[in-house]
Parts: structure tokens; sequence; C-alpha cells
């Protein structure tokens, strides 16, 4: 592949530009998925209307609505292929040892890839900073 320029001005000048490869990766072109907990807070999920506003999207996510998995997030994979999936922590709150105050975690993150199919489903348990212990 060789690409050349020319001045028009002067048309002895030239420019040359030559490239070995190429790589047109799929992570170069992915859409992005952002989960959120859909501006719910507390000890209360989203439900599947908050997540439906917050996503601008119906559908995007099925939202559990009763039981132990109220707020829970699930999301169908549309494509089989390697997601990069990245995962972040919310600080901790700060909690009580007999009296002795110790501060929360700072949270973490972590990023990795995984072969995902068609169909499968993903589930999400999304939360906010962690509220103090009784100080």
């Amino acid at each position: 592949f060789k690409v050349t320029s020319s001045d028009p001005a002067d048309l002895l000048a030239t420019a040359e530009v030559a490239l070995h490869s190429v790589s047109l990766s799929p992570e170069c072109f992915h859409a992005a998925l952002v989960l959120t907990s859909c501006g719910a807070s507390g000890a209360h999920g989203p439900t599947q209307q908050d997540c439906d506003q917050s996503y601008d999207q119906k559908d995007l996510v099925s939202v559990w609505e009763s039981g132990q998995f109220n707020g829970i997030q699930s999301w169908t994979v549309p494509e089989t292929m390697v997601y990069r999936i990245q995962a972040a922590g919310a600080k901790g709150g700060r909690g009580n040892n007999d009296g002795d105050v110790f501060a929360g975690s700072l949270g973490s993150s972590v990023v990795a890839k995984f072969k995902l199919y068609k169909g499968e489903k993903l589930y999400f348990l999304i939360g906010q900073t962690g509220e103090d212990s009784c100080l």
C-alpha cells in the first residue's frame, strides 16, 4: 500500500508514505456499554423503569424486582465475540470495632477479556459507596 502526495504549487516536490501493515482489530471499533445503578441508592436496587430511563434504551437490561435478588440487572449477549469487561468497586463505609473507627476501603477495579456467546446472560449487582456503621 502506497500513498503519494504532490504539492500543487511545485510539481517537482512529492512525498511518499509506505505502510507495512494495518491492524483493524475489533477492539478498535467497539461499542461501549456502561451499566450503572440507574439512579437508585440505599439498600434497594433499581426498577426496570429506572434502568430504561437511565440507559435511554428500553430493555437493554432486565431488572429483577422481587425477592432477594431485587435490583440485579441481567444483560443478554447480542453477538458471539471477545468482550472486554471493566468492573470498578465503590469505596466502602467506615466501620467500628469496639470503639476503634476504621476507614472503609478505597474500592478497586479489574479489567479482563472473555469470549461470550450469543444468548448468554450476565448478571450485575451494581451499588454505590458503602454506608458508615453506627460510629
